[in-house]
């Protein structure tokens, strides 16, 4: 055999194996990405903030836009569109409320156009000094092939979680500045 045909057949190789992982399902286990933030606000003035998505461009780094019910915390059922960026790829998920509990629990879900799943849910703790917040989102992916991409994507999204965090607390400890 010819180099040619050693580089063709790994070639096919790799797009059968390609093939099999997208049709096997997903790992049962969606990946979980948790940050906290302690904030110098009161937990209604944070669950207030977070739950209304007309501000989630002020501190998101992926939010572009928000369209839809955007300028109240939003209740259990009600959906909100948001455009973001991924990866450099401008993307569009329409979120619904699933659990709301004010001013200390909410939680929203979308599914994706190809079938991913994710889920944001906020916690809010009162601390001696305001709120302890945590945001933790959870992806699962339609299968294992995506599952493979979107554990590659991990590093960047806790990052990008971390930054938002970060953005949040700087955003509304500033509010409370005279």
């Amino acid at each position: 055999m010819t180099f040619a045909s050693y580089a063709i057949a790994a070639l096919i190789l790799m797009a059968a194996a390609l093939v099999t992982l997208a049709w096997l399902p997903a790992p049962a286990e969606p990946v979980r990405i948790h940050n906290a933030v302690d904030i110098a606000r009161s937990p209604d003035t944070v669950f207030s903030f977070v739950t209304t998505p007309a501000t989630w461009p002020k501190w998101h780094p992926a939010t572009l836009a928000v369209e839809g019910a955007t300028h109240h915390a939003l209740e259990i059922g009600e959906q909100v569109t948001e455009d973001y960026r991924s990866f450099g790829v401008r993307r569009r998920t329409r979120w619904t409320v699933i659990e709301r509990d004010a001013p200390w629990r909410w939680r929203i879900e979308s599914r994706g156009k190809f079938g991913e799943e994710f889920s944001i849910t906020y916690t809010l703790v009162p601390t001696p000094t305001g709120t302890r917040f945590e945001r933790e989102l959870r992806y699962r992916m339609p299968n294992r092939l995506a599952s493979w991409l979107g554990l590659l994507a991990r590093k960047r999204v806790t990052e990008e979680s971390a930054l938002a965090l970060r953005q949040l607390k700087s955003v509304l400890e500033a509010e409370t500045s005279p």
